[in-house]
Parts: structure tokens; sequence; C-alpha cells
């Protein structure tokens, strides 16, 4: 099942070396789900099981910020196994390819709002993406549309990178 997302996530840590090494690690393969991810990142910010590095939600000592980045929409099909399965399995509800694809944004919506709810701040970026629906869809899951980032190429993911990292640093130092 991990086929396509090999490398294992990484509890919260302030050792830029085990993170830069675990990116190091991961590659680009296989489909996109949007939901699951942003999941995963909640799990590692939150303070309870199965990570339980996280402060608790009402700390305002503490910001706590996803920066989601996809190159991709969210996919199925009959010929990936995914997160929920293989399509023909019907465990999003359905075996229609457009259908599934659907369901996962409206998941991706819903985790987005859950999220925010408890007050956890969402960055967005699509990075090489020409769809203008996962380009709105990303939008309406950022906190607010300024953190909302759309790089069309590598130069300006990095200077989206740059951007966020300022914000989060005067958001730790304020």
């Amino acid at each position: 099942p991990n086929e396509d997302c090999p490398v294992p996530i990484l509890p919260l840590t302030s050792v830029k070396r085990d993170v830069e090494g675990r990116i190091d690690e991961m590659f680009s393969d296989g489909i996109t789900h949007i939901n699951y991810g942003l999941v995963w990142g909640w799990r590692v910010l939150s303070p309870d099981q199965p990570f339980t590095q996280g402060v608790p939600y009402d700390n305002r000592e503490f910001s706590k910020a996803i920066v989601l980045m996809t190159d991709g929409e969210n996919f199925y099909s009959n010929f990936s196994f995914g997160a929920y399965g293989f399509l023909f399995d019907g465990n999003l509800g359905t075996t229609n390819r457009f259908a599934a694809v659907r369901e996962l944004n409206a998941r991706t919506a819903t985790v987005c709002s859950n999220i925010k709810e408890k007050g956890i701040i969402i960055y967005t970026i699509t990075f090489q993406v020409s769809s203008f629906n996962v380009q709105d869809l990303m939008q309406k899951c950022a906190t607010d549309p300024s953190k909302y980032f759309n790089s069309p190429d590598s130069n300006t993911l990095e200077r989206t990178f740059r951007a966020i990292g300022r914000e989060l640093s005067n958001l730790r130092i304020g």
C-alpha cells in the first residue's frame, strides 16, 4: 500500500538536518489524494495520537501552520492503488473515476475547513498546475486568499517558500 508513498512521515522536530534528509528522500510518483496528505499534516501538528509532539490547540505561545503544496489534482483510476484501495473497490462510494475525483475534492474541502476551525493556518501552493479547478480548491483551502500561491515555475516556487518563511518568522517573533 505504500508503493507510491514509501517515505515515512517525520514527526515534529527542530533538527533541520533531519527535515532536509527526509525531503531529499521524497519523490513525485503515483496518484494524488490531497486530502490524505493534508490529514497527515494535521495529525503531526495535533497533540493527540498517533503523534504527540504538538502543543495543545489553545496554547497561545505557538502558532500552528500547514504548508500544502500540490503538483497535481486529485486522481483515481482502476489501475492505481491509492489511499482508498482500488477504484473498483468502491471505497469512495462509487466506482466511477469522475465521481471519485469529485468525492476526493469534497473531502479535501472538508478537511481544510476542519483544520481552519482548529485555528491552524493553512498556506497552499499549486506548483505547475494548470487546472483552474485545483487552483480554486487550493485558494479556498488556504486560511485566506493571501495564503494561496500559484507557482508556475521553480523560481516562483522558491520565492513563494521564502515569503511563507518570512511570514511564519514574523508570527513567531510577534
